[in-house]
């Protein structure tokens, strides 16, 4: 709905408004948003958003026909994507890693609660560790996926920041960006930081640090 306002033309404090939202909340929103959408600003990801929240809004217009619980009735790629979320991996990381697109990652998600008859994804994790359809695991620090694995990879081979953006086709501003998004994301405050991460958890093969 907040950024359904933001397309229509809304301010975003008149769209924060509408949809009763705290500004530190609008604010995550939009920066969720950017980076959803792999954009450099507001104005590209809404841009980008725009056909699939219409798409979106057409398929809520139409009934849902919910289907009986059916446990078995899982596919091995939903059960793949249960998985991954049961893991700690957000839905746009899921569809990076198993080559879903990412509007589709919704329909995915409530065909995978329908067959389950759960109220939401945590509880059709919760069921589906139950009746041994995926195993129990525990959450671990995520590495970056994407771009964001590509740019840190080829830093952590000794690439400069300019020849990173040169090999990737991108601007430089944009590696700094994604370097600094993936410090605050870690909590870490240097790229040095990043390395001794990724070595730790074992993200990058050690041959290429």
């Amino acid at each position: 709905r907040f950024a359904n306002h933001l397309i229509s033309g809304h301010s975003v404090q008149d769209a924060a408004s509408e949809c009763q939202i705290a500004s530190s909340t609008a604010k995550t929103y939009i920066s969720e948003l950017i980076r959803f959408t792999e954009s450099q600003n507001l104005k590209e990801a809404l841009e980008l958003a725009a056909p699939r929240i219409a798409a979106l809004k057409d398929k809520l217009s139409k009934p849902i026909h919910r289907r009986p619980r059916l446990y078995d009735e899982l596919t091995e790629l939903e059960k793949q994507i249960l998985d991954l979320l049961s893991q700690g991996y957000i839905s746009y990381e899921v569809a990076q890693l198993l080559q879903i697109a990412p509007g589709a990652m919704n329909g995915r998600r409530i065909g995978i609660r329908v067959k389950l008859g759960a109220a939401n994804i945590g509880e059709a994790i919760e069921i589906a560790v139950a009746r041994e359809l995926i195993p129990l695991r525990a959450r671990r620090i995520r590495p970056p996926i994407g771009v964001n694995m590509q740019v840190l990879q080829l830093v952590l081979s000794g690439k400069t920041r300019k020849r990173v953006a040169e090999i990737l086709e991108m601007k430089i501003e944009n590696v700094h960006s994604r370097l600094e998004y993936m410090a605050r994301k870690y909590g870490l405050k240097r790229t040095k930081d990043l390395v001794d991460l990724a070595a730790r958890e074992g993200w990058v093969n050690n041959n290429e640090l």
